[in-house]
This record gives C-alpha cells, structure tokens and sequence, in this order.
C-alpha cells in the first residue's frame, strides 16, 4: 500500500483508529490499485487526526510513483506543513 509505516503523530482514541482503519478497508476492497481517492478522503475528512501526517506522506510517495507530480507536489507541501513542529520523535522522522 505504502511504503512507510503509519505512524500518528500524538496519542490515537479508538475513533481516530477506525476511520483510518475504513480508509484502509475502502482501498484494499478497490479493485483498482492506483485509485488513491479513499485516502484522499480521509485526509479532506479528517484533518485533524493523528494519523493525516503519515497518509499525506504516504500519498505524496504513492503520487510520485505513479507519475502525477503535481499532486506529490501538493501533498508533499501538504505534509510538510503538518508535519514541521511535530516533536513526537518518530512521526518527526515522517
């Protein structure tokens, strides 16, 4: 799915868990490896979850790969943002 691990980036509650626990759902149930739109959504849904910093990331990589730059682009910037005052250790390292 992606190459980096989900990783949140504070402490989850169990709510947090399953929606990022339905994105997951929704694209593996997809028959259709490249489209990125349950993640997408997740992210557009919740924006404030510990877990948007490592599917920003994960998108970003996902998007390069299959060759939309612009899009990595975005969501690499995207990502950056979220992610540059975060001092939990391993998702800084995200």
């Amino acid at each position: 799915m992606f190459e980096e691990p989900f990783i949140p980036e504070r402490a989850t509650r169990p709510d947090d868990n399953s929606t990022l626990v339905a994105a997951i759902e929704a694209f593996v149930s997809s028959e259709d490896r490249e489209d990125l739109s349950p993640w997408l959504l997740f992210v557009e849904s919740h924006p404030d979850s510990p877990w948007t910093l490592s599917v920003l990331t994960g998108l970003s990589i996902a998007s390069r790969r299959a060759g939309y730059f612009s899009r990595a682009m975005e969501l690499s910037q995207r990502a950056w943002e979220r992610g540059r005052g975060i001092e939990e250790p391993r998702a800084r390292a995200i």
